[in-house]
């Protein structure tokens, strides 16, 4: 079996435009974003409704950040990896709502998931934005305890 991960990824702020705060059922279709009124105080809360933001929001990174977070502290590295690439995907997708910092955080989740499947040179290739950034990611540090960043 897999290495129990050593890391949890955290939830991040909102972002910086906002989604109208209605209930999901009173939307005709599927929101784009987590209204600030329910989105996860912490990672314990994200893990708790981790599910329930992917059937209302499956159009935020966020989401998926949360059931990365979910999938990590089930030890199912795979789902993990799969959260991230998607939230990656997201935020890709609408860069414009959020940090780049919060990217590179993903980023780094995703990589850090490959190294503890043993896809380590995988997990350099994608991560070398992560690595190379000149900002402070809580995530190089688990990086580098891994080689992933070197």
């Amino acid at each position: 079996a897999p290495p129990k991960p050593v890391a949890q990824p955290p939830v991040i702020e909102a972002p910086a435009q906002q989604a109208p705060a209605q209930p999901a059922a009173a939307r005709p279709s599927l929101p784009t974003l987590i209204p600030p009124g329910a989105f996860p105080k912490d990672d314990d809360e994200a893990v708790l409704r981790a599910d329930e933001l992917m059937r209302d929001y499956p159009n935020d990174p966020r989401a998926h950040h949360s059931a990365s977070l979910k999938a990590a502290r089930a030890n199912d590295l795979a789902a993990m990896e799969s959260a991230a690439r998607r939230a990656v995907e997201l935020i890709d997708a609408d860069p414009n709502n959020f940090k780049q910092d919060y990217r590179l955080q993903m980023i780094g989740v995703r990589a850090f998931a490959l190294a503890q499947l043993g896809r380590l040179a995988e997990a350099k290739s994608i991560a070398r934005e992560t690595c190379g950034a000149q900002i402070e990611l809580p995530i190089k540090t688990h990086l580098t305890s891994l080689k992933v960043c070197d």
